[in-house]
């Protein structure tokens, strides 16, 4: 199981017919799965579940976003249901395609700090594509508190592919320090 809470400021639109939600001013976005979600005792409840089982999930992972606006892409292929009509679909969670952030963007995932001006990922190749701005480029910054390890990205953009935990860049400033 996994849960998201996304605040905004201004507006939020959604278009169900094209899997689309965007939140516009000031955007928060937490995500949370596994271990790392809240109240798993009401889930549990809520979800007829085995609270053994919620006590067996993985470590999860916690995942934070701040940026201007938003855009959150979902799976074309639908879910019938059989509350809904014919032609009606449901969205689960799992079926978010793409997210692409504007404007001041700071995704904090794990050790992975991003800061750019523009952010997309790609849930096909499990890719994020950061770009900075002409005043400021784009960072990736890990810093493993465990190995005492900091390496640091910059560059007008970067690709984490996050399969392979690989970070690439054309014109990149790579630095790096290890443990005493």
């Amino acid at each position: 199981p996994s849960q998201t809470l996304v605040t905004w400021q201004n507006s939020m639109d959604l278009f169900v017919d094209r899997g689309l939600v965007a939140f516009d001013k000031d955007v928060r976005m937490i995500h949370r799965s596994g271990q790392q979600i809240v109240k798993k005792e009401e889930l549990a409840r809520a979800m007829n579940i085995d609270r053994s089982d919620i006590e067996r999930l993985n470590k999860g992972r916690q995942t934070s976003l701040r940026c201007d606006h938003l855009l959150l892409e979902f799976s074309a292929q639908s879910t019938k249901s059989r509350d809904k009509g014919a032609g009606e679909s449901v969205v689960r969670a799992t079926d978010l395609q793409r997210l692409i952030c504007r404007g001041a963007v700071h995704l904090q995932d794990g050790t992975m700090s991003l800061m750019g001006e523009y952010l997309q990922y790609l849930q096909e190749i499990n890719e994020i594509r950061l770009e900075g701005s002409p005043t400021l480029e784009a960072r990736i910054i890990d810093q493993d508190e465990g190995s005492q390890r900091l390496s640091m990205w910059r560059g007008p953009q970067l690709t984490w592919n996050r399969n392979t935990n690989h970070i690439e860049s054309v014109n990149a400033n790579v630095r790096t320090s290890s443990s005493r």
